[in-house]
């Protein structure tokens, strides 16, 4: 699926997000039980809507006009390193470097894990596998996105937010051709998002267990 898009690399994160995802060590402690209005196992579909999505990378500082991420979410007891998988990702009204007009096509399956303790609602999250390739419709900028992004699931508020990332936590880009100079293979992008979550079950819920 290709999309217009404001801003050279994208999320994420999807970053959802993505939202999505976003924060802490890779890999989950202790047990989390997710639900989803009366849906206490199975699975559920999501949507993450954000908008404006900021994008910086170490020569350039971009944006969209809006995003979204779809996929699914994981109900029921496990340890927390799945508990969502977004399935597809859309930026709309970008722009890359020089303004030109960007377009991104989703890659594969990106993985949403839940780590540590709740902390004033929120989980620290971690959106993995997050694979984006960006071009111009007319040859002038070329790349692909690849990596993970940190951040927190808000049950209160029900969102997906990106935050400064962790170690071992980044997206970088690489495969460039031609953005002017402007951007470059091994630089890292770094993301303000919130997605807002809306479930097919309704709100959704978190507690460790």
């Amino acid at each position: 699926m290709i999309h217009r898009a404001h801003a050279v690399p994208c999320l994420a994160a999807l970053g959802a997000a993505g939202v999505l995802a976003l924060s802490g060590p890779a890999f989950a402690v202790g047990s989390y039980t997710v639900t989803a209005g009366s849906q206490t196992s199975g699975t559920t579909t999501f949507v993450g809507s954000a908008e404006p999505v900021e994008f910086s990378t170490p020569g350039v500082n971009l944006s969209c006009g809006g995003s979204q991420l779809g996929g699914v979410l994981n109900l029921g007891t496990s340890d927390g390193t799945d508990v969502a998988t977004v399935q597809s990702s859309s930026f709309t009204d970008c722009v890359g470097p020089l303004g030109i007009p960007l377009e991104f096509t989703h890659t594969g399956d990106w993985t949403i894990s839940t780590t540590g303790t709740k902390q004033d609602g929120t989980y620290m999250k971690r959106v993995s596998n997050i694979s984006l390739h960006v071009s111009n419709p007319d040859g002038q900028c070329d790349l692909d996105v690849n990596g993970s992004v940190d951040g927190v699931i808000d049950q209160t508020a029900q969102q997906f937010r990106a935050t400064t990332p962790v170690a071992g936590a980044r997206l970088v880009i690489s495969n460039v051709s031609g953005c002017f100079g402007i951007v470059n293979d091994g630089d890292t992008v770094e993301t303000d998002v919130a997605y807002d979550i809306t479930t097919a079950a309704g709100p959704f819920a978190i507690s460790e267990s």
